[in-house]
Formats: structure tokens, C-alpha cells, sequence
């Protein structure tokens, strides 16, 4: 029940797409709307994102607010990478603005105790699998991140399945599993500390 999440002194929710499963489903944009709806009566605010389960963005953000790419709460800021979606006629994607991700990470980060990172394509770990959940591009974006000197928490969707948090060259890596394969699954992140704390509730 999400309306618990603001008496437990929840900031945001923060949804890493597919939240359907097959976006040309005649109920697909009835089921994101029915989402929104179950968003907006926790009374909390949200960040989401597509995937590319769900429709083209241009009919994703008709129901859901578009993010602002840089969001500040209290001493975290959030970075987001809505904007990678598949190669055309592909399934995978990489991250075309690599320069613009410099950019941010190298401003002052005075005041800020994590960066966090929100896309939908997996950056670590790399996953051995046909279906490619890692962007092309991801040793480049590792890199990146790594050198930026910031406490970084990379928070990703499309691997259904997800991942338990880890940590990897002084960043920290997580995937929740996916709402769209039917368990619902919503999880607590604190990052009020120096130590990242996960909790699936």
C-alpha cells in the first residue's frame, strides 16, 4: 500500500520503467494511467521513467509528469537519464550524451552526500545474456562515474529480475525487480547516511 510510504517519511518515489510489459497492448495506456493514479494517492512526489516495455515517451508523459534532468532533495540530488531508449530497431541502447553526464558529475558537489543516477538500461554489472540489458556504451559510463569523485548510487530498471545492491569501484549499483512481471515489488532506499540501506517492502 503506497499510502504508507508518506507516514514513513518517504521523499520520492522513483519508478525505473516497464511498468507494462507490452506497450502496444490495447490497455496499456489505461493500465499507466491507472499507475499514476495509485502514484498520486500516496501523496508523495514521483520520478518516473519509461522503458522500452512501455509506449514512445511522447504518450508516456502525456500521463506521467516528464522529470526535471537535475532534482535536489535536501542534501541528495538525483540525475536522470529518461532519454535512453532503444537504438532504432534494436533493443538495446547506449547513452548518447556522454558529455553532457561529464558535465554534471564534474560540477561542485558541496553539500551533496549522494548522486544518484536514475536510467533504465543496466550500467554494472555486466549481465552474459542473449537479451542485452547493458547499455553499449557501459564501460564508458563506468569510467565517468568512477572519476567523478562523488558518492554515486546508479539506480536502474529493465532487468526484470533485478539485483541486490552493489558496490563496484566506489559506486554503488541497483535494480529493483520489475512491476510489470506481476509481484508488485516496491523498496525503501535510505540515503540519509554515509551507507546506502535497501529494503524490499
Amino acid at each position: 500500500n503506497l499510502k504508507l510510504l508518506k507516514n514513513e517519511g518517504v521523499d520520492l518515489i522513483v519508478c525505473g520503467g516497464d511498468l507494462v510489459d507490452k506497450p502496444d497492448h490495447p490497455e496499456a495506456l489505461k493500465d499507466l494511467a491507472e499507475l499514476r493514479r495509485i502514484f498520486d494517492e500516496a501523496g508523495v512526489s514521483t520520478l518516473v521513467i519509461p522503458g522500452n516495455h512501455d509506449p514512445d515517451p511522447d504518450e508516456f508523459y502525456k500521463i506521467f509528469k516528464q522529470p526535471d534532468p537535475v532534482l535536489r532533495i535536501g542534501d541528495i540530488e538525483l540525475i536522470t537519464f529518461f532519454e535512453d531508449l532503444p537504438l532504432a530497431g534494436a533493443e538495446d541502447s547506449e547513452r548518447q550524451d556522454l558529455a553532457r553526464m561529464e558535465q554534471l558529475l564534474a560540477k561542485s558537489s558541496h553539500g551533496v552526500r549522494h548522486t544518484v543516477m536514475v536510467q533504465h538500461y543496466i550500467i554494472y554489472p555486466e549481465i552474459d545474456a542473449e537479451y542485452p540489458y547493458n547499455y553499449r556504451n557501459f564501460s564508458e559510463i563506468r569510467a565517468i562515474m568512477e572519476q567523478s569523485g562523488r558518492r554515486i548510487f546508479s539506480l536502474s530498471g529493465h532487468y526484470h529480475r533485478g539485483f541486490d545492491l552493489i558496490e563496484q569501484n566506489g559506486v554503488s549499483y541497483f535494480c529493483g525487480k520489475a512491476m510489470c512481471e506481476g509481484a508488485f515489488p516496491c523498496y525503501t532506499i535510505d540515503l540519509s547516511g554515509d551507507k546506502i540501506e535497501v529494503r524490499q517492502i
